[in-house]
């Protein structure tokens, strides 16, 4: 399938991507980003060229003659409601050549993959852009479900909040899995639950970033909780991104005293001078009471979550459908 068109500096065509166009797209993206030959190389490995992503995403390109002059991916990103699984994408590495932007270029791409997603049977879409793109993510026919809010936490509990966590185990382990630990309750089933795949699992947290994730789990009597944390630096400070948070703990106490031990933890390692996650609790409003009891407080600074149905799934479009964390984004 392909869509031909004009812009300043000649025609263009509308194409789903292919493995020719590999050295093309690193090209490209080192123009926009930058970010170095290996580290682009990887990145799109991971979204163009994963078993997964070849057999589940979705990839157009805007190419002129041979260059590749626009790209835009939607990476697998499975969702279930209940017992329904959803086949889902989330949208994300869109760039565009210089001498082709401010031309529209960017929302036929958007069309472009749309049809090829309902073509391949895709219920909807996922995303949380940019500025620059937000506009013709609206055009496109997206809609705002959800703004989640960034919280912050030094990675040191102050005295008071250690001594309101006396008593419970810390956290333990890195890279150890916890069974069992996917439900917060059960309204667990009144929400999207992004897939435990095993291959999806390994593809979400592996290739080039799997060094950057830490598993840790905290065990008290009344159940268990598991952190998936990310690390990084910001502004020459450690920091933790608290990237997924699963519980069977009942009640504020025992999950603040989680998210305590954590922060400890990730202090003595010396791997989160702050901590920091995204939330939007949609039905799960404990949360953020669980949060503000452990010490984190909310920021100023929020991300938009946007969606686009494509096949009739009118439950997308609810915010209290979705407890959103930095799982749910690529760049998480």
């Amino acid at each position: 399938m392909t869509q031909k068109g004009d812009i300043d500096g000649g025609p263009i065509e509308l194409v789903a991507y292919e493995d020719w166009m590999f050295e093309g797209a690193v090209a490209l993206e080192l123009r926009a980003y930058g970010k170095g030959v290996a580290a682009t190389e990887a990145s799109l490995h991971w979204r163009l060229a994963h078993p997964l992503a070849r057999r589940h995403g979705i990839a157009v390109a805007a190419i002129r003659g041979r260059e590749v002059v626009g790209l835009q991916t939607w990476m697998p990103w499975f969702y279930r409601l209940g017992a329904r699984e959803f086949r889902s994408a989330q949208s994300g590495g869109s760039v565009i050549h210089e001498s082709c932007r401010r031309q529209g270029l960017f929302l036929r791409l958007l069309k472009f993959g749309a049809v090829l997603a309902r073509e391949r049977e895709v219920d909807f879409f996922t995303g949380f852009p940019i500025v620059a793109s937000y506009g013709a993510l609206l055009r496109d026919g997206w809609a705002k479900v959800a703004e989640p809010r960034w919280w912050i936490a030094p990675g040191r509990p102050d005295a008071a909040l250690s001594a309101a966590a006396a008593g419970a185990s810390g956290c333990h382990g890195f890279g150890v899995p916890v069974e069992g630990c996917r439900k917060w309750s059960t309204r667990a089933e009144r929400r999207f639950v992004l897939s435990e795949d095993p291959e999806f699992v390994a593809w979400r947290y592996g290739g080039s970033r799997a060094g950057d994730y830490r598993s840790f789990h905290h065990d008290v009597p009344g159940g268990t909780s598991r952190f998936i944390v990310r690390m990084g630096r910001r502004r020459g400070f450690s920091e933790a991104l608290l990237v997924d948070w699963q519980t069977t703990c009942r009640g504020v106490v025992a999950n603040a005293r989680a998210l305590l031990a954590l922060r400890a933890a990730l202090f003595r390692s010396g791997l989160g001078a702050v901590v920091t996650l995204l939330l939007h609790s949609g039905r799960e409003r404990i949360m953020p009471r669980c949060l503000l009891a452990a010490g984190f407080v909310p920021t100023w600074k929020t991300a938009r979550f946007l969606v686009k149905d494509l096949r009739d799934t009118p439950s997308v479009f609810d915010p209290e459908c979705w407890t959103l964390m930095a799982r749910d984004m690529d760049t998480g």
